[in-house]
C-alpha cells in the first residue's frame, strides 16, 4: 500500500513505486487508496473531503473505486462529508455525485454564503423570464461572493448587453461594482495591496509561505497584511473571496510587474517542489516561453513513465508549441527532446509509423550529439523487421555514443546493435559486443535485465543453455519489480530459449500470464515464439490463434515474413493445403526483398519444402550455415533431404 501511495504522497513514503507502462496499472493505486482510506474510517467518526471541485478526470476514477470498496465494507462508521463548489464538479465527479443522490446513499446540503440571503432564492424572486436560477446562480455567486450589489450590478451589465440571464461563459464586469472594488483596494496599505498582488498571481497556490519567498521577506513580515486583507473581505480562508476581486486586482498591476511576478512565482513553486505543469504556466505568464516548454517536457516524460499516454501527448504539445526552432541550442534542444520523447510513446502505443515519421524529420536536421544517438537508436528497434536497416541505425548509434564517451549511451546503443547484428544471424558478434556488460555494475536495474535478457537469448541461439537460462532466470527475477514491460521482454526470451532445447511448452503458463500484461511492441514478438512453441509442439490450431492478428506485420517485413511462414506451416498441419499456399506466396513476396533474416528465410523454405515448391533451395542458398540455431536445424531435419537441399 506505501509503495503505491508514493506515487501521489512521495514525502511521506519514500519507496520506488512500480513505474506504470499500461492505464490498468492505476487499478493499484485505486486500491491502496481505498484501503488507507479505510483504515483511517476504522479511527474516525467522519471522514471530511474536501474541494471535490478539482478532481480531474483520473482523481474522480480514484474516488468512484473508493467510494465502491468502502460501500462493501460493513466495518467502521459510514460518514462522509464531500464539499465543493456548486457548479465547478468535473463531469465525472458530478456524475458520481448524482449516481450517489439518486441511490439514496447521498445527500446534499447546500452551504450558503457568510453573507446574508440566499442567492439562487434571491434570483428566483426577481421572477425575470427564461432566468434559471439554477444553473445561473453558481456562476454568480462565484463571481460576486454572492454580495447583493454586486449581483444585482452584474444581472443588470448582462440585460443591458442583450445577453440575457442565461450562464454565459464570462461574466461582465459593472463599472459602478468595479470601482467599489477599486475604492477598496485604495484603502489598502502599501503591504497589504503588494499581498494582494502576489496572491493574484499565485492563485491557487496562495500559502503565506509561498508569498513570502515572491516578496522576498520573513513570513511573520505578511502578518499584519495578511489579516487586513481578511479584514477587508479580500481574503476568505486564504483565498480571494470572490473571483470579481481577483480580476481587479491582476487588472491594476501593469504588464511588466504582472510578467516579473510570475517569474518570481515560478522560482518559488519550483523551490517548494510544485507540480511542473503549474510552474510552466507561471513561466509561459512570464514570457519565459522556452523555460515553460522545458518544464511540460518534464511533465510528458513523468506521464510517459507511468503509461498515462494521452496526458503525455497534451503534455508535448504544449511543449512543441512554446519551443523555438531547433536552430536555437537551448530552445531546439527541447523541441527536438519531446519529438523524441513524442515517438518513443508512439513506439509503446505501438503506432510505429507515426513514430518513424517523428524520428525520420528529427534526423533530417541539426541535432545535439546525444538526441542524435538517441534518435538513431530509436530507429533501429523500429527498424529491426529490417535486419539491414536496423543494423545501419544502431551501428552509427553506436559509434557516436563511443565517441562521446556516454557509459550510458554506450550501454543502451551496445544493446541495440547487438539485437540488429541477431537479425542478421551475425550471433556470435553479438555475444562478444554483450559479454563485456556482464561485470559492469549498473545502477538501473533496466539496463542489466537488458544484457541478461539479449545475452540469455544469444546464448540459447548458440545451444549453450546452462548460460543462457542462468541469464534469462536473473533477468526475469530482476523484471518482478519493474513496469509489466520488461516481464514480457524476459518471458518472450525464455520462451524462445524453450524452443531452441527442444522443451517449447517449459514456460508456457509464464508466458500466457505475461502475454496478459499490456499491449507493448515486445508483446508482438511474444506471440511470435509462443506461435512457434506450438508449432513445436503440434499444436497448429493454438498456433494459429496467437496468429490471427499478424503480430509479425507491427514488427517489419522480416518478421511479416516469418509470422506468414508460421501460419503456412499451421495450416498445413490441418490439411489446409489451399490456405496453407496463400500464406507461403505472400511470405515469398516478403522474403524476396529480404536481406539476412535467416530464420524467417528458414522457415518460409520449411513451409515450402512440405508443399512441394522447388523454390526452397534458392531460400536456403542465401543462408550461411552458422547463422542457424538449433531450432531452424530441426526444422530442416524434419522435411528431410528428398528435394536435393543441402543440411548444414
Amino acid at each position: 500500500m506505501r509503495r503505491e501511495l508514493s506515487h501521489i504522497l512521495p514525502d511521506l513514503f519514500p519507496l520506488d513505486p512500480l513505474p506504470w507502462r499500461d492505464p490498468a496499472d492505476r487499478i493499484r493505486l485505486f486500491a491502496a487508496m481505498a484501503e488507507a482510506v479505510g483504515e483511517l474510517r476504522r479511527q474516525a467518526g467522519v471522514l471530511v473531503m474536501d474541494d471535490l471541485q478539482y478532481l480531474d478526470a483520473a482523481s474522480a476514477e480514484a474516488w468512484a473505486y473508493m467510494l465502491s470498496k468502502l460501500a462493501l465494507d460493513a466495518s467502521g462508521p459510514r460518514r462522509y462529508l464531500g464539499a465543493y463548489r456548486q457548479g465547478e464538479l468535473s463531469a465525472e465527479a458530478q456524475a458520481i455525485v448524482d449516481g450517489l443522490v439518486q441511490a439514496g446513499l447521498a445527500v446534499r446540503i447546500l452551504l450558503h454564503p457568510l453573507q446574508p440571503g440566499d442567492v439562487e432564492a434571491l434570483l428566483a424572486s426577481l421572477e425575470l423570464p427564461n432566468l434559471s436560477p439554477t444553473e445561473l446562480a453558481p456562476a454568480l455567486f462565484r463571481y460576486t461572493g454572492g454580495i447583493p450589489f454586486f449581483l444585482l450590478e452584474t444581472l443588470r451589465v448582462l440585460w443591458e448587453l442583450g445577453e440575457g440571464p442565461e450562464a454565459p461563459g464570462h461574466l461582465p464586469t459593472s463599472q459602478r461594482a468595479r470601482e467599489q472594488v477599486v475604492r477598496c483596494l485604495g484603502l489598502l496599505s502599501p503591504a497589504a495591496l503588494r499581498l494582494a498582488q502576489v496572491a493574484a498571481i499565485l492563485g491557487e497556490d496562495l500559502s503565506l509561505e509561498l508569498a513570502a519567498g515572491v516578496l522576498e521577506c520573513a513570513p511573520l513580515e505578511l502578518a499584519r497584511p495578511w489579516a487586513e486583507l481578511e479584514a477587508a473581505q479580500i481574503l476568505r480562508q486564504g483565498r480571494f473571496a470572490h473571483d470579481l476581486l481577483l480580476e481587479t486586482v491582476k487588472e491594476r498591476i501593469p504588464v511588466p510587474l504582472q510578467a516579473h511576478l510570475h517569474r518570481q512565482v515560478a522560482r518559488a513553486l519550483e523551490e517548494a517542489g510544485a507540480h511542473p505543469a503549474r510552474i510552466a504556466q507561471h513561466w509561459l505568464e512570464g514570457g519565459r516561453e522556452e523555460v515553460a516548454a522545458r518544464f511540460w517536457l518534464a511533465v510528458g516524460r513523468d506521464y510517459q513513465a507511468r503509461a498515462l499516454y494521452a496526458e503525455a501527448r497534451a503534455m508535448l504539445e504544449k511543449a512543441l508549441s512554446h519551443s523555438q526552432d531547433r536552430r536555437s541550442d537551448l530552445e531546439g534542444a527541447t523541441r527536438v527532446e519531446a519529438q523524441l520523447l513524442l515517438a518513443d510513446i508512439c513506439r509503446e502505443e505501438r503506432r510505429y509509423g507515426e513514430a518513424d515519421a517523428l524520428l525520420a524529420d528529427l534526423l533530417d536536421g541539426p541535432l545535439p550529439l546525444r538526441v542524435r544517438v538517441e534518435a538513431l537508436r530509436a530507429r533501429a528497434y523500429l527498424a529491426i523487421g529490417d535486419p539491414l536497416r536496423a543494423a545501419g541505425y544502431a551501428r552509427k548509434a553506436y559509434l557516436l555514443a563511443h565517441k562521446m564517451g556516454d557509459e550510458e549511451l554506450l550501454h543502451l546503443t551496445r544493446t541495440a546493435y547487438a539485437a540488429a547484428l541477431w537479425g542478421l544471424g551475425e550471433v556470435a558478434e553479438a555475444i562478444h559486443l554483450l559479454e563485456p556488460e556482464l561485470a559492469l555494475h549498473h545502477p538501473d536495474a533496466r539496463h542489466r535485465i537488458r544484457i541478461l535478457a539479449y545475452l540469455g537469448a544469444l546464448y540459447a541461439h548458440r545451444g549453450r543453455f546452462r548460460e543462457a537460462y542462468a541469464l534469462l532466470e536473473e533477468g526475469f527475477h530482476l523484471a518482478q519489480g519493474q513496469d509489466p514491460y520488461w516481464r514480457v521482454l524476459v518471458a518472450a526470451f525464455l520462451v524462445g530459449a524453450d524452443v531452441e532445447r527442444g522443451e517449447p511448452l517449459a514456460h508456457w503458463e509464464l508466458a500466457q500470464a505475461t502475454r496478459a500484461l499490456g499491449p507493448f511492441d515486445v508483446s508482438e514478438y511474444l506471440a511470435l515464439v509462443m506461435a512457434r512453441a506450438c508449432l513445436e509442439a503440434h499444436e497448429p490450431r493454438l498456433a494459429l490463434e496467437l496468429l490471427a492478428e499478424r503480430p509479425g506485420a507491427h514488427l517489419g517485413r522480416a518478421y511479416a515474413c516469418l509470422g506468414l511462414a508460421y501460419t503456412g506451416q499451421a495450416l498445413l498441419a490441418l490439411d489446409n493445403k489451399e490456405a496453407a499456399r496463400q500464406a507461403l506466396m505472400e511470405a515469398l513476396v516478403l522474403a524476396e526483398e529480404l536481406e539476412g533474416a535467416p530464420r524467417a528465410l528458414v522457415q518460409v523454405a520449411v513451409a515450402a519444402l512440405r508443399l512441394g515448391e522447388p523454390v526452397a533451395q534458392a531460400l536456403l542458398e542465401r543462408i550461411s550455415p552458422e547463422t542457424l540455431s538449433p531450432a531452424d536445424r530441426r526444422s530442416l531435419e524434419g522435411v528431410g533431404l528428398g528435394f536435393g537441399m543441402y543440411l548444414p
